[in-house]
Formats: structure tokens, C-alpha cells, sequence
């Protein structure tokens, strides 16, 4: 029988006692250890069975001309993903397959189980935290499967039909900056294969990139996260497996192939269909989409719109939108009026904004007359002739298809 017969053949013969329960080993009062078990998949059938890929890192260039690279670095700042976000360390492609295919969660005795290679570790919830960089605070407990508080925040980004939270698609997300970074959390973080829906998990870390505040253990979030992804197609774990491994002070394989630096730059978000395919670094075309028909188009960076402090929410409708654009069709979005200093103050504490459950918070607060965009205090540059690039309507799908 070939290897990746016997591997598949191995792998239907456990996947019924697959379980959270970590090894003897996570009994001792050790917080980083070598044990053994032999339930874990040996490491050449790993290799052929759930091939190993590369986790995706932010990228500055894109950021910078998109004007949102500080919005973005604070929303990291706030969630505790600084260190994460800044290592960019090499990631292996052994490495990664024995790390995630082995990773098991214990969540009553916060005990952590991976293999590094050939080894296989065991370690607390807590130094599994340090070493990654996050903050171990807040909630460890599983969280309800649609927890209302989660759907509220969510939709509170969007102009959209209240939906499912598992059937929330990431594009659906207004802001620039929170769109960028709900991306980064699905592959850069909690390592989605599938990087179009939001989940649960996801949403609680923008909650808290949101609110700085941390209701959930963001290292548990990982922990389980890394605990599901084990044998289910494409891996993306590798980060975290350098970090450990560095950590241990161990070394990468001679024969253990480093993976090629991926980043979500100007290719990336087209595929995602973030900006158009025609956009260019200095020529970005935003897509918004409201609902599940309707999208328009903005280039970026585009200030004077998304401006948390002089609207009342992250989100606004389609009319809102066309009567914003219709307002400044002759102006450059770069030359929007900048609110004196004592107007513009600080943004909002995210929990004093008005929620209620199921999806009816911030963007609710909205009213549909034009009155609820305000007019600029002063007039704004306008060009010497007609020329609005600046909007345009679509059909739904333009920009590019989706890539993976």
C-alpha cells in the first residue's frame, strides 16, 4: 500500500476518538515539557495526508497607500495582536505539519500539547501565551455558538440583512481598516483556511480591537482554533511553530523547506476583492458593498467618509452613501475639511455606543434624511475643470473573483 494510503487508512481508524484530552504529561506541575504519545499521526504520513501552508502577514506598502496603516496598527494594539503582527518570522513547512496535526487543547486544565519534529511538548494556557506574544486574560470558557453580543458588534459594521454570524462574510465589512484586519485575523491569526466568512472567534477579537477591553482569552481563541485546523486540509500554522521553536532555542531541519513570505499586498486584495483588479498602488478603487446586491466604489485613501468621529457609527447605507458622494462629486476625498482640534476630539468608547440585540447597534442610529451626514464647515478644494473619478456604480462582482 502506498504512503498516502496507509496515512488515510490511519487517519479514518482515529478520527472517531479524536478528542481535546491532552497526555499524561499535562498532569505535571512542569510548564514546558517533553512527553510521549503515540495517538499522534507519524510525521511522513502528516506530510503527504494535510499539506502544510504559510500564514499571511499585513502589508505596509498597501497599508500606507490605502491611508489606513495607523487605524490598523492601533485596532492590533487594542486586541493584543502587537506581537504577532510585527515578527514576521520564517515559517517551515515540517515544522508547521507536526506542530498543528499534533496541537491539542485542554480547556478544564488549560494544558497544551504540540509537537516540535519529533518532540512532543506540553505547556500551560499562560506560557503558551508569552511566548506568543497575547495577553492571557479573559474569558477561557467555550463560547455560546452565536453569542448575541457578537452578532450586535457585527453588524454594527455593515449596512446588511441580519444574518447567521457563521454566514457573515468578511467583504461585507465598510471600513477599510476593519475590513483589512478582519482579514488578518482569518489567515494571519486564527489561521482560516476559508477567508470569506467571519466566525464567532474572529468577531470577539475585532470586539476587542474595538474596545480594547479583553472578554476573551485571545491565546484560548488560538488554542482552540489550532486545536480544530489538525487534519482538515490546508494548515496555517506556522508562526506560532517558529515562535515556540525559537523560544526552546531550537533550530529549523536542514532538510525542512523555509515558505515562500506572504503578506496581503496589492495582489492579495484584489483576489479578495477588497479594491478592483485595475487598482494600483497609487490608484486604489475601494468596493463597498451594502447588502447583498448593491456595491459602489471609492478611491482610497478616502478621509473625509470614513471618519468614525464625524458619523455616528462604522456603517452607513447605500442612499447615505450616494447622497455623501453626490454632496462632494467635484472634490478630492483628500482634501475634506479636517475638524478643529476641540470638534474632533477622541473616538467613542465602544460600550456607549447604542446596542441592542440581533444586530440593531451603532449603524441603527442612522436616519435616512440628509441630514444625517454632516456638510462639510468650510468649502472644500475643488479642480479648475469637471473631473470625479472618485465614485462610480457597479455590478455586483466586479473587481476581480474571489482567490484563495
Amino acid at each position: 500500500m502506498s504512503l498516502l494510503g496507509r496515512a488515510k487508512g490511519w487517519l479514518e481508524k482515529r478520527r472517531s476518538t479524536h478528542s481535546d484530552r491532552v497526555t499524561r504529561a499535562a498532569a505535571s506541575p512542569s510548564i514546558a515539557r517533553v512527553s510521549y504519545n503515540e495517538d499522534h499521526v507519524p510525521l511522513e504520513l502528516l506530510e503527504d495526508t494535510s499539506p502544510a501552508r504559510a500564514m499571511t502577514f499585513p502589508c505596509d506598502e498597501f497599508l500606507e497607500a490605502a491611508g489606513i496603516k495607523d487605524e490598523f496598527y492601533n485596532l492590533c494594539a487594542n486586541a493584543g495582536l502587537t506581537r504577532l503582527v510585527t515578527c514576521r518570522v520564517t515559517q517551515y513547512q515540517k515544522l508547521t505539519s507536526s506542530f498543528i496535526n499534533s496541537f491539542r487543547y485542554n480547556p478544564d486544565s488549560g494544558a497544551i500539547e504540540f509537537k516540535i519534529y519529533n518532540d512532543l511538548i506540553t505547556m500551560t494556557l499562560g506560557k503558551f501565551c508569552e511566548i506568543i506574544g497575547v495577553p492571557n486574560v479573559g474569558r477561557t470558557a467555550r463560547m455560546t455558538t452565536q453569542p448575541s453580543e457578537l452578532k450586535t458588534v457585527f453588524n454594527s459594521l455593515c449596512s446588511m440583512d441580519t444574518r447567521d454570524i457563521h454566514r457573515s462574510k468578511i467583504s461585507s465589512i465598510l471600513f477599510p481598516h476593519l475590513r483589512y484586519f478582519a482579514y488578518y485575523v482569518a489567515r494571519g491569526v486564527l489561521a482560516h483556511d476559508n477567508t470569506s466568512n467571519t466566525s464567532a472567534p474572529d468577531i470577539a477579537i475585532l470586539a476587542a480591537a474595538l474596545s480594547g477591553r479583553s472578554d476573551y482569552n485571545l491565546g484560548a481563541l488560538i488554542a482552540r482554533r489550532l486545536a480544530m485546523n489538525g487534519n482538515k486540509g490546508d494548515l496555517y500554522d506556522g508562526v506560532y511553530a517558529t515562535l515556540i521553536l525559537e523560544h526552546l532555542g531550537g533550530t529549523p531541519h536542514p532538510d525542512d523547506n523555509p515558505f515562500t513570505y506572504l503578506s496581503f499586498d496589492l495582489a492579495a486584495m484584489k483576489r479578495h476583492k477588497f479594491v478592483t483588479m485595475t487598482s494600483e498602488l497609487d490608484n486604489l478603487v475601494y468596493i463597498l458593498r451594502f447588502g447583498t446586491t448593491a456595491e459602489r466604489e471609492i478611491r482610497l485613501p478616502a478621509p473625509l467618509l470614513f471618519d468614525f468621529s464625524r458619523r455616528n457609527g462604522w456603517s452607513f447605507d447605500v442612499i447615505q452613501f450616494d447622497e455623501f458622494m453626490a454632496q462632494h462629486q467635484f472634490h478630492h476625498p483628500m482634501e475634506g475639511v479636517v475638524p478643529d482640534e476641540e470638534e474632533h476630539g477622541e473616538l467613542p468608547p465602544f460600550q456607549e455606543e447604542t446596542a441592542t440585540e440581533f444586530g440593531e447597534g451603532s449603524s441603527s442610529v442612522w436616519r435616512t434624511d440628509p441630514s444625517s451626514w454632516e456638510t462639510p464647515r468650510s468649502s472644500v478644494y475643488a479642480p479648475a475643470s469637471f473631473y470625479d473619478p472618485w465614485t462610480h456604480h457597479c455590478s455586483p462582482g466586479a473587481g476581480g473573483s474571489w482567490g484563495q
